[in-house]
């Protein structure tokens, strides 16, 4: 039910890529692991995510759940943060979970190749880029939603909003994980405008510093 996700982002080879070169792909069965020094453990709902560091200087992700500490999926990231490998997979999901979980390591490997990526909805109106950003529950979908019902904006992407500078202009473009909103389109357009949204009883628009 993921798949149809990726299916605007193939491509062939690797030529024409902008941004970042990352390996996706599932390890041999049998791989081992070893669980040494923990560097994070985030807890997230019913589920927390572990990060260890393994011997060959790379990364293991897990993704736990609390109560019983049953591991529902675990990666190893390389230590250079190219190549991401699934492990494990206890969701019987159909490949779900695992697709949807790897948004987050995507995002920080994105990272050391110069992409910025904020929470938020990424927008193009008459060829620009506006990025909403704010907390979950604040309206930026909503908000997203109004200038595409109303004014024919796009949405690129309904939940991250990922930027690099391209001929030195930040670029936002769109990526296959889109959260709940279920909005993404692979396309890129200049950002002209950064927008933290909050709720009040007013209508007011201040300046960012």
């Amino acid at each position: 039910m993921w798949n149809w996700k990726i299916d605007a982002y193939e491509s062939p080879s690797d030529e024409g890529a902008s941004c970042a070169s990352l390996i996706i792909s599932e390890a041999a069965p049998g791989t081992e692991y070893t669980l040494t020094e923990k560097i994070a453990d985030e807890r997230s709902g019913f589920y927390s995510r572990q990060i260890f560091r393994q011997p060959d200087n790379g990364t293991l992700w897990r993704f736990v759940e609390t109560r019983s500490q049953e591991v529902a999926l675990a990666y190893k990231m390389s230590a250079n943060w190219d190549r991401i490998e699934l492990i494990e997979d206890n969701t019987d999901s159909a490949g779900s979970a695992a697709f949807e979980y790897l948004s987050r390591m995507v995002i920080y490997s994105a990272i050391r190749k110069g992409v910025v990526t904020f929470h938020g909805a990424l927008l193009e109106h008459d060829g620009k880029g506006i990025i909403i950003s704010a907390p979950s529950g604040t309206g930026k979908t909503t908000h997203a939603r109004l200038w595409r019902d109303n004014l024919n904006s796009l949405i690129i992407n309904g939940d991250n909003a990922c930027t690099y500078i391209k001929d030195g202009k930040r670029t936002g473009f769109g990526i296959p994980w889109c959260g709940t909103s279920g909005e993404n389109i692979n396309r890129e357009v200049p950002i002209s405008a950064l927008v933290i949204l909050e709720q009040s009883e007013v209508n007011e628009a201040e300046k960012l510093s």
